[in-house]
Formats: structure tokens, C-alpha cells, sequence
């Protein structure tokens, strides 16, 4: 299981994400009252699911000992204020020496990997307050 801690001091919208041995500073924006000292809660929510789509290709190419020279992954995040849903958009480019039909292969994978699953399905969040 996974296990973050996060503190919000003083500071308006500035967090510090601690886990394992790191730690991140979370903020806003400026223009959304923040002062940008780090990336957005949902700009993590895409590095979250850019990363493990590149990881996660990254493990299959290995294991099918493909000729791939680097991965990059870009993800964009909007929000439906009307029914308050969200839709990732994300563009894979890879750079080597692949046909289509390993293109398509690396496309299903992309849609397996750990974090698009969990954003794809319906998820439960259990709060308490102590």
C-alpha cells in the first residue's frame, strides 16, 4: 500500500508532500490564488498517469527486447463543471525502430498500466477526520 503524508501550513494552498525518502511541494497557481511554488494537485494526477504509461511500455519493450531509443508521454487534464467529470487526453510518442502492429501492441499496453486502470474505473475514498 502506498502511504503519503501532506502539510498545510501558513502558507495559503502551499503543501509538502512527504513519502518514502522524498519529498514535494504541492501548489496552486497564481492565478488560482496560489503562489506556484510546485505543481498542481491535478497536474501530479497526470505526471502520476504519464509516468506509469511510459514505465509500464518501458517494461513490455524490455521484455520483447523491441529497439526503442526513448518514451515521452504527455497528458492533459479538463474538468466538465456541468456533470463534474474529468477526461485525461494523453499522446504517446515513441522514438525507435517499430512497425505498426508494435505501435498497436504499445497502445493496448498504454491502456493497462496501473494508474489508467484506476482512473478508468469507479474508485472509493474513505475519509475520517481525527
Amino acid at each position: 500500500m502506498e502511504k503519503v503524508s501532506v502539510f498545510l501550513n501558513q502558507e495559503d494552498f502551499k503543501v509538502n508532500a512527504y513519502l518514502r525518502n522524498h519529498q514535494l511541494t504541492i501548489d496552486e497557481p497564481i492565478d488560482k490564488g496560489g503562489k506556484d511554488k510546485g505543481p498542481s494537485p491535478f497536474e501530479l494526477l497526470c505526471v502520476s498517469l504519464a509516468s506509469c504509461t511510459a514505465i509500464t511500455l518501458k517494461m513490455y519493450i524490455n521484455l520483447k527486447e523491441w529497439e526503442v531509443d526513448s518514451i515521452r508521454v504527455e497528458v492533459e487534464h479538463t474538468t466538465n463543471a456541468s456533470n463534474q467529470s474529468n477526461s485525461f487526453y494523453s499522446t504517446i510518442f515513441v522514438e525507435g525502430n517499430l512497425d505498426d502492429k508494435q505501435k498497436g501492441r504499445l497502445l493496448a499496453i498504454a491502456k493497462v498500466c496501473p494508474v489508467h486502470k484506476t482512473l478508468n474505473n469507479q474508485n472509493s475514498i474513505n475519509t475520517k477526520i481525527l
